[in-house]
């Protein structure tokens, strides 16, 4: 859950890389953020979800 809430723009970048390189070989990664340009330049799935109840579900690509 906010995996780079508390981190420098370096270090954000830093761990979404890292992840990136996990979920390359195989690794599903959940990251749960508010940050869009997070989501818009890692995301190849984006679920929304507001008060409980899923209202999107998409996919990249």
């Amino acid at each position: 859950d906010e995996p780079t809430g508390n981190l420098d723009p370096v270090r954000s970048l830093e761990l979404m890389l890292l992840l990136e390189k996990i979920n390359e070989m195989g690794t599903t990664i959940l990251v749960v953020t508010h940050e869009k340009e997070l989501v818009n330049a890692f995301s190849k799935r984006v679920i929304a979800i507001d008060g409980g109840h899923l209202i999107s579900d998409g996919m990249d690509g």
